[in-house]
């Protein structure tokens, strides 16, 4: 069509219908310009007065369908127009570069990674290939491919797979590990287990006792945990102590782990001793006694631990000390003991055929003729009633050492005759 001397090609285009705001106005170059699209055919402007070409036109003229585009109209007017159009065949449709393309979905759009599933590829059609296989190659060998159309992966227990192991790991067959035992694939070192520990080598609970001297150097008997769910005896008798030398009474001392000793006495152990001395069964003695009942005298009589006494003293002189030289003398002698002493023999005063009378001394007789001599006739009792002066007189009696004596004098003078 012709107007005004200007050629104008139409250009119809199933595009959206744009509103056109205004007309061409007058061009201070020429009458007439020549707009050349992107598809290059020329467009020969209109004069002014004319109506613009729509944005339609404008987007088909250019061969766009979609997306924006800045171009020259009809008018020699630089035109931007936001959108030529939107692409909306298919879910995964987008405008490349002014044209409608789309972008297929795949396995891994869906975050498949295995199986055949039968889904959309989001442009009008399906995936058809495989998505993938899930390898069963150590350390795999549990791996599946789910109900999800991913690879999933369930762990073995250890206790599944090797089921008399007591700790460690072992591998889970799907990448992992799995634990043994109850405790995080360690032991229980709880008391009184505090030294068990894995034998990695076997997956098994061991334990390594501790000794009491290990321990508790300065212990000497009882006994402490070993650790490993049993004792330790302490010291070098067994957790005893030593009781021999003179050690009887030795004991533990459980609290403090020491040996200890409470002496016994010699009157808990032999209550009837009473002198000496005995063990007191913790290396050293206890005295049962001493005699002191009769100083200088008393022993003890170590046979039989009794007090005994021995008197020294002679007999002669507890006679001397009461001033006797003859006769039984009664006396508590240094032993406490009572008892007579014949003084006579003690002391060997008296001469045989003397006598002793009551002071305790000796008194001698007199000889026949002193006899006679002595007792005159003074004293006529003493002749027996003889006549003085006669030898009647043959029997004189007198009172001598305290004993009367009478004694023939005929052949002695007496009384004067």
């Amino acid at each position: 069509m012709r107007s005004g001397g200007c050629s104008v090609v139409m250009v119809l285009l199933a595009l959206p219908v744009f509103a056109q705001s205004n007309v061409c106005r007058a061009r201070p170059a020429t009458a007439q310009t020549a707009v050349r699209t992107s598809i290059g055919r020329a467009i020969r402007t209109s004069v002014p007065g004319q109506q613009p070409t729509s944005d339609a036109t404008l987007c088909s003229q250019h061969g766009k369908v979609c997306g924006g585009l800045t171009a020259t109209d009809n008018c020699g007017s630089s035109r931007d127009i936001a959108s030529c159009g939107t692409c909306t065949q298919y879910p995964n449709s987008y405008c490349s570069s002014g044209s409608c393309a789309c972008s297929a979905w795949t396995c891994g759009s869906y975050g498949y990674t295995c199986g055949s599933p039968s889904v959309s590829n989001g442009c009008g059609g399906s995936i058809s290939t495989p998505c993938g296989t899930c390898s069963n190659a150590p350390p795999w060998e549990n791996q599946t491919c789910g109900g999800g159309y991913t690879c999933v992966c369930t762990p073995s227990t250890c206790a599944a797979l090797q089921p008399t192991y007591d700790c460690s790991t072992v591998p889970d067959r799907c990448n992992g590990s799995a634990t043994c035992g109850g405790f995080g694939g360690g032991c229980d070192t709880s008391a009184p287990y505090e030294n068990r520990y894995c034998d990695a080598g076997f997956h098994q609970c061991s334990c390594t006792a501790s000794s009491c001297a290990t321990q508790f150097p300065t212990y000497d008997c009882g006994s402490v945990s070993d650790k490993c769910g049993s004792t330790s005896s302490c010291g070098a008798f067994a957790g005893s102590c030593d009781t021999s030398g003179g050690w009887d009474n030795r004991f533990c001392d459980a609290g403090f782990h020491q040996c200890s000793c409470t002496a016994s006495s010699c009157s808990s152990q032999y209550p009837s001793r009473t002198c000496g001395s005995v063990s007191d069964k913790c290396g050293g003695s206890s005295s049962c006694g001493t005699c002191t009942d009769y100083p200088g005298y008393s022993f003890c009589d170590a046979g039989a631990y009794t007090c005994d006494c021995t008197d020294s003293y002679p007999d002669y002189r507890y006679c001397g000390d009461h001033g006797y030289d003859c006769g039984a003398l009664n006396i508590t002698d240094n032993c406490g003991v009572n008892r007579d002493i014949d003084c006579t023999a003690a002391v060997g005063a008296c001469a045989s055929g003397d006598y002793c009378i009551s002071n305790h001394t000796c008194c001698t007789p007199a000889a026949p003729a002193d006899f006679c001599s002595a007792n005159s006739c003074s004293d006529v009792s003493k002749c027996g009633g003889g006549n003085c002066g006669s030898y009647n007189c043959a029997h004189v009696t007198a009172t001598e050492c305290e004993k009367s004596r009478t004694e023939d004098c005929h052949t002695y003078p007496v009384c004067g005759c």
